[in-house]
């Protein structure tokens, strides 16, 4: 079971789709109690060694996430977010979709992600709806 205190984190390595293997991406997908943070870089190459960027994500930035493992095929952790240019910057994410490859020894902790997402998901709305409710209280009793 994770409690609220703890962290979560899935790494990832995605293949490179081209030809020439530029646009192959590595990282990890990090799940903390105030924040989802996405660090990513591009995979090393003989003559081209990248840097890591990180990305921080508010849980309210984001739609979804889904962990799919279909029998013999990759893991993969699917995370959407309601502005596609947080992540256009990564090769391969396509209208505010990512698809993470999960690597092997990450795959028990990406079967937990969509849960913890869900529930601060819920969080934030929750916040949401209790300002609303503030808000409406408070135009009420002006006169």
């Amino acid at each position: 079971m994770v409690s609220l205190f703890d962290e979560i984190s899935v790494e990832f390595e995605n293949p490179p789709g081209d030809a020439l293997g530029h646009d192959g991406i590595e990282g990890r997908f990090v799940c903390t109690p105030d924040e989802a943070l996405l660090h990513w870089k591009r995979q090393d190459r003989a003559f081209r060694k990248s840097g890591a960027t990180t990305i921080p994500l508010e849980y309210g930035d984001l739609e979804s996430v889904t962990y799919e493992a279909p029998w013999w095929r990759a893991k993969r952790l699917i995370l959407k977010v309601r502005k596609p240019e947080m992540l256009s910057a990564i090769p391969g994410a396509e209208l505010g979709c990512l698809a993470m490859f999960v690597t092997k020894p990450s795959r028990e902790n990406a079967a937990k992600i969509p849960e913890f997402v869900d529930f601060k998901l819920s969080e934030v709305y929750m916040a949401g709806s209790v300002r609303r409710l503030d808000a409406t209280r408070g135009q009420e009793e002006m006169p």
